[in-house]
């Protein structure tokens, strides 16, 4: 399960809807709201790419894809696949969300490293691996507040 690549095309599931152009599943809330309270802390609001409307929801994935990221210029979808979270800890799903939402915040690629959260294959992180990771990328890309 963790050797899953992290893009792919999706299919649309239900979701939460929390305001009039945002929805966010109510399962995913946490973890999408444990990564951009990172990036406000490091990241000035016209620093990274957050449009009126966003989505963040389960879907169907092919086999080998546990998240995807998808975004235009006026939004943005993360599609988180529903069987991987189902069985994945609470580490893994802060990584997989972190993951794809640096891929629709700030529009960068896989790392080349395959022991950063960014890669394209999934590693196993530990959480204080998985924040100095994060971290470094923020202060990155939008230096210190």
């Amino acid at each position: 399960m963790l050797s899953k690549i992290l893009l792919s095309t999706l299919f649309i599931s239900p979701a939460y809807f929390s305001s009039s152009m945002h929805y966010v599943n109510k399962k995913l809330a946490p973890y999408f709201d444990n990564y951009t309270t990172l990036v406000n802390e490091v990241c000035q609001p016209n620093q990274y790419f957050y449009p009126s409307r966003t989505m963040i929801t389960f879907a169907n994935l092919p086999e080998t894809v546990i998240g995807k990221c998808s975004y235009t210029p006026t939004r943005f979808v993360v599609y988180i696949d529903r069987s991987f979270f189902k069985d994945a800890n609470e580490e893994q799903r802060n990584q997989l969300m972190a993951h794809e939402l640096r891929h629709c915040l700030f529009q960068v690629g896989h790392s080349s490293d395959d022991n950063n959260y960014m890669a394209p294959v999934f590693p196993e992180l530990t959480t204080s691996e998985l924040y100095n990771q994060i971290y470094d990328d923020l202060y990155q890309s939008c230096g210190q507040k």
